[in-house]
C-alpha cells in the first residue's frame, strides 16, 4: 500500500498508486495504481480491488483517495489521457468518481474527471474530498487564477465538481 486512506461508516478505501497489477493480479503496467476497498462485518476484510477502466503506465491511480457513503473519489497525480482517454497531455492528471452498486455492493467506476482547463504538469488529483453532490479536486502544480489570468508558477488550485444524477460536472475553480 502506498499514502492514503480514507474511511466512511464500515467501509475503508486505501490508496496503491505504485501498483502494477490489475484487479486480477495479472497485466503489469507500471505504476498504473489501484484502490482496496475494505469492510467492517466483524472484521476487517479486503472486499474489491479497483483500477481504472483504461490503465496507463506511471497514472498513480490512488494517489488520493475519499470516500463517503456510495461515493469514491479517487486521484490519479500523473494521468495524461482527458475523459475520453484522448488528447493526452504529460502529467496534467485526473480524478475517477466511483459508486457502490446498492444491490451487490459492488464498487463500479462513474466518470472521470479532468480539469477543464488541463495543462502539462498540473498533477491535478492531488488531493480529494467527496460528499453526496460535490466533489472537490486540488491540483498541486496549476499555475493560473479562476479566469486563466494572473500566472503564479506552481500555486495549485481547487477545483469544485457538482452531481447532477449520475453527472459531476465542474462548476467553480
Amino acid at each position: 500500500m502506498d499514502c492514503s486512506v480514507s474511511i466512511s461508516g464500515a467501509a475503508i478505501i486505501t490508496g496503491a498508486f505504485h501498483e502494477d497489477k490489475d484487479i486480477n493480479g495479472a497485466n503489469t503496467v507500471s505504476n498504473a495504481g489501484s484502490v482496496y476497498f475494505n469492510t467492517y462485518n466483524g472484521n476487517w476484510n479486503t472486499q474489491q480491488k479497483v483500477a481504472a477502466v483504461v490503465r496507463s503506465g506511471g497514472d498513480q491511480f490512488g494517489y488520493y483517495v475519499s470516500i463517503n457513503g456510495d461515493y469514491a473519489i479517487i486521484g490519479a497525480t500523473t494521468d495524461k489521457e482527458d475523459e475520453n482517454g484522448a488528447n493526452p497531455v504529460t502529467d496534467a492528471g485526473a480524478a475517477y468518481i466511483f459508486k457502490r452498486n446498492t444491490l451487490t455492493g459492488i464498487w463500479e467506476q462513474q466518470q472521470k474527471l479532468v480539469a477543464t482547463d488541463r495543462e502539462e504538469g498540473d498533477w491535478f488529483g492531488y488531493t480529494v474530498a467527496i460528499n453526496n453532490t460535490y466533489a472537490v479536486v486540488t491540483a498541486l502544480y496549476e499555475d493560473h487564477d479562476a479566469n486563466g489570468n494572473n500566472p503564479f508558477e506552481a500555486a495549485g488550485s481547487a477545483y469544485i465538481f457538482e452531481r447532477s444524477g449520475t453527472v459531476w460536472t465542474q462548476i467553480q475553480k
